[in-house]
């Protein structure tokens, strides 16, 4: 059998030799190994040998094998939910979520070795440290890196969105975007570099993408609880869901860090259960959030039914004020027809009798004496008639209804008034011309005009008076 870093037959530990030795007896083992790639390091390298019972070896293998199947079947059943959730209602929280799972899966899967059991052909860069460790960089360390990438940039982005961080903590969304970025250039600059084998730097990467990924951790959490403390309540079930998960990683990557050397099954069980947790905890937390938008939204929906109740209120009072105001003008437009009408009807009366009069007058002196006092009754008729306070009563009336505070506000701002100069200033406000007031009370137009300088002569003494 064959065995070792470059040589693709699909197993999953390249360290592991199957050998059989015999009971009873002395078995000699011979092992040939090719170095020739080791010859460029200057470090001395001291090879070892351990051997192992095939019992427990393929017991601890097939346990391994179990609990990583197990585990990528159940988050990839909760991918496959979540995938038709995010295809029904896009929302941005679950595609993250898969991104946060295909991480999570890769990650298993490469943390337990299993990439060299999906992909034959087999890629691998070494280093020789000074302490005779042997580094290597294959293809499960490069799925282990793209994993790491994918859970960290899936977690930052569905701490965005799920805690509305641009909108409510523009400074902390700028801290997430740094960190993000910070992992994605990282692994975009060292994987070419260390594939192409112009340096090989996987051991400073791997300790930059540890602490970046402890920072990233407490990020998150501080971003959470910020958004807890102001009452924002995805933050609670953000916290609940991810508390676990993040835990993991954060002892993971703490662990890393302070040994950097040290690696076995047990991370890849505690990556296990890591990936599970962080599954059904986000899982749950994408559910709190799903009822919360449902809330939200029929909030919203009952404050759009009460806006729109409101709007339709205020369009009825605005028509019912459109019909009042119409109705107003009307009126107005009626009581202006009334006040045209009764100030016509008084001046041609006047008018009509004034010439009546007149002819009266012409008369008196060829008609018999026995007459004249028949002619003198009807010319006292005429003249009482010419100028009654009922008609200027019926014309008060009609012009206080066209202008309601007219006489008010004259006799406020000018007391002294007479009954008769109230009376020139209402046919002046309504633009009547000199022949019309006449003819109305029954005057020449000279004394008319002599009436109108008299009055405001006396008017602009007043308002004179009024401003000293």
């Amino acid at each position: 059998n064959s065995n070792g870093l470059v040589v693709p037959n699909r197993q999953r530990n390249m360290w592991n030799l199957p050998c059989v030795l015999q009971g009873q007896e002395t078995n000699v083992l011979y092992i040939r190994s090719n170095i020739v790639a080791l010859r460029g390091f200057s470090y001395p390298m001291v090879p070892s040998v351990s051997l192992i019972k095939a019992a427990f070896a393929n017991e601890k293998e097939q346990f391994l094998w179990v609990f990583t199947l197990v585990t990528v079947l159940i988050v990839f059943m909760l991918f496959c939910y979540n995938a038709y959730i995010y295809y029904v209602f896009k929302d941005r929280t679950y595609l993250y979520y898969l991104v946060t799972q295909i991480g999570g899966i890769l990650y298993v899967l490469s943390v337990s070795k299993y990439i060299n059991v999906l992909f034959g052909p087999r890629f691998c860069r070494f280093m020789l440290t000074s302490n005779g460790s042997l580094w290597d960089y294959d293809l499960n360390i490069l799925a282990n890196r793209l994993s790491i990438l994918l859970v960290v940039v899936g977690f930052i982005q569905l701490t965005r969105v799920y805690l509305e961080t641009g909108q409510l903590q523009p400074r902390l969304d700028k801290v997430l975007k740094i960190l993000l970025w910070s992992h994605v250039l990282l692994i975009s600059i060292s994987a070419p570099i260390i594939m192409s084998g112009i340096a090989y730097i996987d051991i400073e990467v791997a300790y930059i993408s540890n602490v970046l990924v402890v920072v990233t951790v407490f990020a998150i959490l501080y971003v959470a609880v910020v958004s807890y403390r102001r009452r924002y309540k995805a933050a609670r079930y953000f916290l609940l869901a991810n508390i676990i998960p993040l835990g993991v990683i954060l002892f993971l990557g703490l662990f890393h860090i302070q040994f950097p050397s040290i690696s076995g099954s047990i991370f890849s069980y505690t990556a296990n259960i890591a990936v599970i947790a962080q599954a059904f905890c986000l899982a749950l937390a994408l559910v709190e959030r799903f009822l919360l938008l449902r809330d939200e939204l029929k909030q919203k929906q009952l404050e759009a039914k009460e806006l729109t109740y409101q709007n339709e209120r205020i369009v009825s009072e605005n028509l019912l004020q459109k019909i009042q105001n119409d109705l107003l003008q009307e009126k107005l437009e009626s009581n202006q027809r009334e006040l045209a009408s009764t100030t016509l009807y008084i001046y041609q009366k006047n008018e009509l009798l004034s010439d009546l009069k007149t002819h009266i007058h012409t008369l008196r002196d060829s008609i018999p004496t026995t007459a004249k006092v028949a002619i003198q009754n009807i010319e006292s008729v005429i003249r009482d008639n010419l100028y009654l306070d009922a008609d200027w009563e019926r014309f008060r009336i009609h012009f206080e209804k066209v202008h309601p505070d007219f006489f008010k506000n004259l006799l406020e701002a000018h007391p002294t008034l007479t009954k008769n100069e109230v009376r020139l200033c209402a046919y002046f406000y309504l633009n009547l011309s000199t022949k019309e007031i006449a003819g109305l009370l029954n005057i020449d137009p000279a004394s008319v005009r002599k009436a109108k300088m008299r009055l405001n002569k006396k008017m602009n003494i007043e308002m004179v008076e009024e401003e000293m």
